[in-house]
């Protein structure tokens, strides 16, 4: 009789299988919003995806689910601020420029905040993917870790350079196609091991909902950082597909992150720390071979969300410059710097800086949102935007100033 950790693994292998030919066997492999969706969907489920469990059970105890229901509740709000901005404000800078220059000043310094994360995050993911890799063949060593990341990080590069913003998103959808198929075999193999689960009660310790909890809650809400990244492909792409798209991408990442939570609770008392590669450690008492289809996922995730907030960045710089520095050439500029981040600074000690900065933009883009909403007709879309963008801006400036990372 085959056991339960075989026979798990047969179903997350078929499940693997399953998602796979949805993605490349049917009407999903040519669809233009799912080729718009794998930029804003690669950077949202990136390197938080195996530590938002840990970190929400370790903080909030039963309350994980319902933590992880609001970050997303909060992060659609924010997208909508994003969503205003494409469809009201972007086409309309000139209109602005004249009436209220303000905002025009309020983009130009959330763009560079938004710069400034994008490339310490590009570096991070990258040297993240890296040492994954070198782990795996225990090859791990600071040196060997800068070597590969500049080796992947001129691919992404010269990719950018020669295919342009398609030739990345071929890059995007296989990192994203893997990924999500990996996700889905090992939602199912979690399903088949709580049905196995041997009913014991699961303690957590006791949420302590204090000042603390709340810094930690507020760093764990740019997990879902991403989906803006939709803005910066404005030069081909109208603005209600790219609008469509980041909807998409928030909904499946949603579902994913609010799924996964509960589901891996039965695996949570044997994480020992709140790390990337905790839930890759003890995935082995799900399924047999799922720690290492773990691994891999968690490889395509860095590969799919650097190459996601290249994108982003090449667009930005393209924006900013008002073309003068095409989006082929901003993508090598990208990560030209990103390597010399590398191997000039500990990426790690730095990133609480990008996650800050992940914050203010989305405040001051909240508050150009505030300002383009204002210049709309009335109606009752406009008022329910003009109460709940101030909120979500105190909210945001509040995790730019206190919020502990998540990462």
């Amino acid at each position: 009789m085959l056991q339960p950790l075989v026979i798990n693994a047969f179903v997350g292998i078929a499940g693997l299988l399953a998602f796979l030919a949805i993605f490349y066997l049917s009407p999903v492999r040519k669809s233009r919003l799912w080729t718009i969706t794998v930029t804003p969907l690669a950077s949202i489920i990136g390197s938080g995806f195996l530590v938002a469990a840990p970190l929400l059970y370790v903080n909030f105890g039963d309350l994980a689910l319902p933590a992880m229901v609001l970050i997303n509740l909060f992060a659609f709000a924010v997208g909508d601020t994003i969503r205003t901005n494409i469809r009201c404000f972007d086409n309309q800078q000139e209109k602005f420029a004249r009436e209220t220059p303000l905002l025009i000043s309020l983009e130009h310094l959330s763009g560079l905040a938004l710069g400034v994360s994008y490339i310490i995050s590009i570096a991070f993911y990258i040297s993240l993917l890296s040492g994954f890799a070198l782990e795996a063949f225990r090859l791990y060593n600071g040196l060997g870790i800068r070597v590969m990341s500049t080796l992947i990080l001129a691919y992404i590069g010269l990719t950018g350079y020669r295919g342009g913003l398609h030739g990345m998103e071929r890059l995007e959808k296989i990192a994203v196609n893997l990924k999500m198929s990996i996700i889905g075999g090992l939602i199912l193999v979690l399903i088949a091991y709580n049905l196995e689960f041997d009913g014991r009660t699961l303690t957590f310790p006791e949420p302590d909902l204090g000042w603390y909890s709340l810094r930690i809650l507020g760093g764990m809400l740019l997990i879902t950082q991403g989906f803006e990244t939709v803005k910066y492909l404005g030069g081909e792409y109208a603005p209600e597909p790219r609008v469509k798209a980041m909807v998409l991408a928030q909904i499946i990442a949603a579902v994913v992150y609010v799924i996964f939570v509960p589901l891996v609770a039965v695996l949570v008392p044997g994480v020992e720390i709140t790390n990337e590669t905790a839930i890759m450690k003890i995935a082995g008492k799900a399924a047999y071979g799922m720690g290492t289809m773990l691994a891999i996922g968690a490889m395509f995730s860095q590969f799919g969300a650097s190459v996601a907030d290249t994108v982003g960045t090449g667009g930005l710089l393209e924006a900013e410059t008002k073309g003068r520095l095409p989006r082929r050439r901003a993508y090598v500029l990208v990560t030209i710097v990103a390597i010399l981040l590398i191997w000039a600074y500990d990426v790690y000690g730095v990133l609480t800086l990008a996650s800050r900065a992940f914050a203010l933009y989305y405040g001051l883009q909240t508050l150009i949102a505030i300002g383009a909403v204002w210049a709309q007709p009335p109606s009752i879309g406009r008022t329910v935007r003009l109460i709940l963008y101030p909120f979500l801006a105190v909210a945001l400036f509040f995790i730019t100033i206190a919020a502990i990372p998540a990462h």
